[in-house]
């Protein structure tokens, strides 16, 4: 199987979507050595047509990308108007993973009709869709905290090497929570009250010179 993976991470190399790509990956090797992939990142925009020419020669096609303020990034919908506008003669089936900061997967929902759709649009069938979230912050957590989703990732992309499509049974284990339950409501107003849910967007002010900042009200 060739494999072209579509990261639409604006973060590219450094991003959430590559790291989780790194463990899906290391799975699909393992299951299957002869499994090859590629990784395009559509931050670099210059690279468009050197993309597209590598889509005519995927024989699977995976995007995986974050949403930003419950919207998918610019430079996934660029690509996908571009594909849509191309219309390349190969046809291979598309699977996505859309991975975000939001705990709940009912935040991402709303992207699934159109995610489902889009193949179709391509002539293409698609092979499966995953939303995730709680994703944010993964990069410096302790790997106890990460064990079990880094495998599941794994396993994940065992499974796509074998079968040509993500897993739905696996999908559905990684979506939950659905909805976040009244136990984790009250101590996320706990962590509230006591400040400590800013300990990781304060460590990314800092990291930006940002911090000085952070009471700033823009918009009001």
């Amino acid at each position: 199987m060739k494999l072209l993976i579509l990261n639409g991470s604006p973060r590219a190399m450094g991003s959430n979507s590559t790291l989780l790509m790194q463990h899906f990956c290391e799975g699909a090797k393992f299951a299957v050595p002869a499994f090859d992939f590629e990784m395009c990142y559509l931050s670099k925009h210059t690279h468009f047509d050197e993309y597209l020419e590598k889509y005519d020669k995927a024989e699977n096609v995976l995007w995986i990308f974050p949403l930003y303020v419950h919207a998918m990034p610019s430079i996934v919908k660029d690509f996908m108007e571009i594909l849509y506008t191309a219309k390349p003669q190969n046809k291979p089936p598309h699977a996505f993973i859309v991975q975000s900061g939001f705990t709940e997967a009912a935040q991402s929902r709303f992207l699934e009709p159109y995610l489902t759709r889009f193949p179709g649009k391509l002539g293409c069938k698609s092979n499966g869709l995953l939303i995730k979230g709680g994703i944010e912050g993964i990069q410096i957590m302790p790997k106890f905290a990460t064990k079990s989703l880094f495998r599941n990732f794994n396993n994940l992309g065992q499974i796509y090497a074998k079968n040509d499509k993500l897993d739905e049974k696996l999908c559905a284990k990684l979506r939950k929570p659905e909805h976040l339950n009244s136990r984790i409501l009250l101590i996320m107003r706990i962590m509230a009250f006591l400040k400590m849910n800013n300990f990781y967007w304060n460590i990314q002010l800092k990291k930006n010179n940002a911090f000085h900042l952070r009471d700033s009200q823009p918009y009001l």
